[in-house]
């Protein structure tokens, strides 16, 4: 039975008050309800007599449109109509409209909660204060900056210019990624027009808001994850007996006179040592990651390192090479002799380049200062920040921790309570690993004797340098952790 008036029927999860459409349809004589729906069979009770059906999310399938009796128009809420049949409503004679931007400002509300949580490390903090572990929750992160970090936003359509909009308002700069859209919007929203690979090169955040289409699936994929988590299957030098890592050696991939293109060239002809994310092994992809620093800064590796972490954090003795003014400085490099005593070597490991060499690596090759590598350390165990100067937001240290092994990798990966993050060992249980760091602590070791290691829940963190190779490296290590933890006290 037809009704005398219009009846307006909102449908969603749960009723709401309406009051934006209630406003918008003051001057129309109608009858306009909300009523929440969880079942097909809800929803066609709800809609059967209604004239126009206000739909935020619920589906409307032929077999609902053909129960329609007095339908003339479908509004969806939001960008998208999928879920409304729209050839069953052509075919019925209803009209079907989606309104653009309408939930715009509350999307990008949650994209923008979503950063300040992650720039403030609520989810860590909250873990640790319900699981009661006190000790986890005295944080820096209210000294994480925001104002004057890095976003992009990649696609700026209605949710992403209101994003843009708001993180301008906190005083951060916006980077932007969008062939659809005209330059006009760089005035407008006074953001920066850029390429993909620059936006992820420069941002502190990232925030996607794009559909899900061919051209944006895995817009940010596994390829550069598998490169630092040692998953992505390159070969190495430090196992000859493999076939993959004699190749390596043979070919001298690893050649610091020769660029980091020539490496790559040698790279790609040499098989695979596994197929990616199949197994742990440590690998020549520390190595690529220097050639894609060039590649995305579009500066020579030890450029970018100078410029970007060794200055700013006022590591002045660490380069690829030693001035003549500093030779005197460089430790004698050792190894254990057969007679049990030491031999100095200044060849090899030993010797003391004097010039930059044409391929910097990404894997190794520096020379430094303990105080130096120490306030690289400290840099990482303030969340990415030195004396105030900012090199990597806290998120993304958070990252750079976190252990990113699947079950089939971490199988492989044969360190009892440990994980590995984003070129970092990363201690997942503390107790498991037989030694006394936290749990949550990560580091790495240098074959020449350097190792780290950095301890958030006791605020820690440790250099040691012994120019050394040899077994005995490993005693060394365990003795520094040992002897630091009986020394730590309060807490």
């Amino acid at each position: 039975m037809s009704r005398t008036i219009p009846l307006v029927v909102h449908i969603d999860a749960k009723e709401s008050p309406l009051e934006l459409e209630r406003n918008a349809l003051a001057g129309i004589d109608c009858e306009i309800v909300s009523v929440a729906v969880a079942s097909e069979g809800e929803i066609i009770e709800a809609v059967k007599n209604a004239t126009v059906i206000l739909n935020d999310h619920s589906p409307v399938n032929r077999a609902m449109v053909d129960q329609l009796e007095n339908c003339k128009l479908i509004i969806r809420y939001g960008h998208g109509y999928d879920t409304v049949d729209v050839d069953a409503c052509t075919e019925a004679g209803i009209i079907v409209t989606n309104i653009a931007g309408s939930t715009s400002e509350e999307v990008s509300n949650h994209a923008l909660t979503l950063l300040l949580a992650s720039a403030r490390e609520l989810k860590r903090l909250d873990l640790a204060t319900t699981s009661g572990r006190w000790g986890e929750v005295y944080s820096r992160s209210i000294l994480n900056h925001i104002y004057g970090e890095t976003v992009g936003i990649v696609g700026v359509g209605w949710i992403g210019r209101a994003m843009a909009r708001k993180c301008k308002a906190l005083g951060m700069t916006v980077l932007v990624n969008d062939p659809y859209v005209g330059d006009h919007l760089a005035v407008e929203y006074q953001v920066d027009f850029v390429t993909k690979d620059e936006l992820l090169e420069r941002s502190d955040y990232v925030s996607l808001h794009v559909p899900h289409l061919d051209s944006t699936h895995h817009f940010i994929d596994s390829a550069a994850l598998d490169l630092m988590k040692h998953t992505a299957g390159l070969g190495y030098v430090l196992n000859p007996r493999h076939p993959v890592n004699a190749a390596f050696l043979d070919n001298q991939v690893l050649d610091p006179n020769a660029s980091l293109q020539t490496m790559i060239d040698k790279m790609v002809a040499i098989p695979l040592l596994a197929q990616p994310q199949t197994m742990w092994s440590y690998s020549a992809g520390v190595d690529v990651q220097g050639y894609l620093v060039e590649q995305l800064s579009g500066q020579p590796l030890s450029e970018f390192l100078e410029e970007r972490i060794f200055a700013p954090l006022g590591m002045v003795d660490t380069a690829f090479y030693v001035a003549p003014d500093k030779s005197h400085r460089v430790a004698a490099y050792h190894s254990a002799s057969r007679e049990g005593g030491l031999t100095v070597s200044y060849t090899g490991r030993g010797a003391i380049r004097s010039s930059a060499p044409a391929g910097p690596s990404g894997g190794g090759g520096l020379y430094g200062t303990a105080p130096d590598y120490l306030r690289f350390a400290q840099m990482l165990l303030n969340g990415g920040e030195l004396n105030g100067v900012r090199l990597v937001a806290p998120r993304s240290i958070e990252l750079m921790r976190a252990n990113h092994l699947t079950d089939v990798e971490q199988a492989t990966y044969r360190r009892p309570g440990q994980g590995w993050g984003l070129d970092f060992s990363v201690v997942t249980d503390g107790a498991a690993s037989g030694e006394s760091w936290s749990t949550g602590s990560y580091y790495w070791i240098g074959i020449a004797g350097t190792w780290f290691w950095v301890d958030p829940e006791l605020d820690l963190t440790f250099v040691g340098m012994i120019q050394h190779s040899g077994v005995s490296i490993n005693e060394v290590q365990q003795l520094s952790r040992s002897l630091v933890y009986q020394a730590v006290v309060g807490k």
